[in-house]
């Protein structure tokens, strides 16, 4: 039995619609469809039943899914929402972002604390928690070069962890979590931000089309 502190950290809902799930709306239903608001509750939740012993889909925003059938297994969704400065020197900080935080409500949360590093990224559709898997990237900048670290629950020890970039093995589009699939399950994601813009506008005339000097290191008002 779920240990009474963990009642409120997840809900599961059995033959669940995943139509809204995915951004095609796709028609599709879950055998289990099992919602996770607090990542703590996972060592317990893969230890019963279907999580333990059958396929387990962990699904984001969806813009990287097309369904050509109903999933065999369980939906996993991971829906925590908190964004937080958990470290800051002044020049340079450490934000930690929950990895069902919307991407790109993400970006603009970074930029509206004055802290730049991912605004190339902004506008990319899915959940923090898809970046450090895809590795995603766009006009000359690959989220690699802002992770500080990624913090995953691992199925094959059922604990959590917390993964330098070097043991992500990032490559274009590529991370270790692509290679194994079914070992990771992202939770969070730690970025290294910088308080001093250094805006990158080499890729592809992307200067040309900006009103500011694409030498400044001031950011557009």
């Amino acid at each position: 039995m779920m240990a009474p502190d963990m009642a409120h950290a997840f809900r599961i809902v059995e033959n669940a619609k995943l139509d809204a799930r995915n951004t095609f709306g796709v028609a599709a239903r879950a055998p289990m469809l099992v919602e996770v608001s607090d990542a703590a509750a996972l060592p317990e939740l893969f230890g019963y039943g279907m999580l333990r012993d059958g396929p387990v889909l962990v699904l984001g925003g969806g813009s990287n899914v097309l369904f050509a059938g109903d999933p065999r297994g369980v939906v996993l969704a991971l829906g925590a929402q908190s964004i937080a400065i958990v470290e800051d020197d002044g020049d340079t900080a450490i934000v930690r972002a929950d990895a069902g935080v919307e991407w790109h409500a993400f970006v603009l949360w970074t930029l509206g604390h004055g802290l730049a590093g991912l605004e190339n990224l902004s506008l990319i559709p899915g959940t923090v928690g898809a970046a450090p898997i895809q590795n995603i990237g766009a006009y000359g900048i690959e989220v690699r070069e802002s992770i500080h670290a990624v913090h995953a629950f691992d199925r094959t020890t059922r604990s959590a962890v917390v993964l330098a970039p070097a043991d992500c093995r990032f490559a274009y589009r590529d991370s270790v979590f692509k290679h194994d699939p079914d070992r990771y399950v992202v939770t969070a994601v730690d970025f290294r931000l910088s308080r001093t813009p250094r805006l990158r506008l080499d890729y592809a005339g992307v200067g040309d089309s900006m009103p500011i000097d694409a030498s400044s290191s001031a950011m557009p008002a």
